[in-house]
């Protein structure tokens, strides 16, 4: 790889002087390894492993938050092709020199239009299975089932001449976020019961529940159907329902680790059951004694 440029004005940059040491040494460790076109592999692992091989003790977590911070400082951009992260330093034109006829990584430029072409992908799907459920009357759950399904049925299917029915926006609201931000291409199944369940909690809960899936770094359909599951068995139908349903497990939380708080640790084992059956707590003494 050919020798990169760092000039003097470094130590009097604003930017860099804004920077830990940390973040300012994975900064200049970018430019040696960035390729001729300032580019590089945007996973926070690679970048570990690349940047600082013989650092045992860095976490990938530590790096990520790094990147950030320098994206933060306008020193890094991120961008993301057909799925994977990149990332690319934008001021490096002006100090160094580009020599490789092409880029080991694709180019943000690549990257854009190919988000427009799956933005324009995600809309279309989700447009057809808004479409799909307008002329559909199936819902799986069965507690909240069409008591009229063949009345709703024709209505999907209009005679010539008569507007179809309108597009569902609650449904379109919880489709772009599943589309955009955890599964561009979800299975049928999966439509099927997102689809009922918007129906049965309505889409500001439904969106909730993805929410709690992306923040808890758990962003797939079996752990946001399960969310929703729980929603369901609980009566939850909004969002108040939501926050009532989460300050009441806080206040039993509370409870009972306060409960716990006041126990003698006799009474704790005394309390304590193994196989539904309460312990001979006389017995347990007996063979702590006997093994000195």
């Amino acid at each position: 790889m050919p020798n990169r440029i760092i000039k003097e004005s470094i130590c009097t940059s604003d930017s860099i002087d804004g920077l830990t040491w940390f973040e300012e040494v994975l900064f200049y460790r970018l430019i040696v390894n960035c390729d001729d076109y300032g580019r590089f592999d945007g996973r926070p692992a690679i970048i570990k492993n690349r940047l600082f091989p013989l650092k045992e003790s860095l976490t990938a977590r530590a790096v990520s938050e790094a990147i950030n911070r320098l994206v933060s400082a306008g020193m890094v951009a991120l961008y993301e092709f057909e799925g994977k992260p990149y990332l690319y330093l934008p001021t490096w034109n002006c100090h160094q020199s580009v020599r490789a006829k092409r880029s080991k990584y694709p180019s943000p430029d690549e990257a854009s239009q190919s988000n427009d072409a799956d933005k324009e992908q995600h809309e279309n799907i989700c447009k057809q299975m808004i479409s799909d459920d307008c002329k559909c009357s199936r819902n799986p759950i069965q507690s909240e089932s069409n008591p009229n399904p063949i009345r709703n049925a024709d209505a999907g299917n209009a005679p010539a001449g008569e507007e179809p029915p309108a597009a569902d926006p609650e449904l379109a609201k919880v489709m772009n976020l599943y589309l955009n931000r955890v599964n561009a291409l979800p299975s049928p199944d999966c439509i099927d019961e997102l689809k009922s369940y918007t129906k049965l909690l309505g889409a500001d809960v439904c969106c909730k529940a993805i929410n709690i899936a992306l923040d808890d770094k758990k962003a797939s359909w079996s752990y946001i159907k399960g969310i929703l599951a729980s929603y369901s068995r609980d009566g939850v139908r909004s969002l108040a329902d939501v926050q009532e349903r989460e300050a009441r497990r806080e206040a039993e939380k509370a409870a009972m680790e306060k409960r716990r708080s006041t126990l003698k640790p006799n009474q704790v084992v005394a309390g304590t059951f193994q196989n539904n059956k309460p312990i001979d707590t006389e017995r347990l003494r007996n063979i702590c004694e006997s093994m000195g």
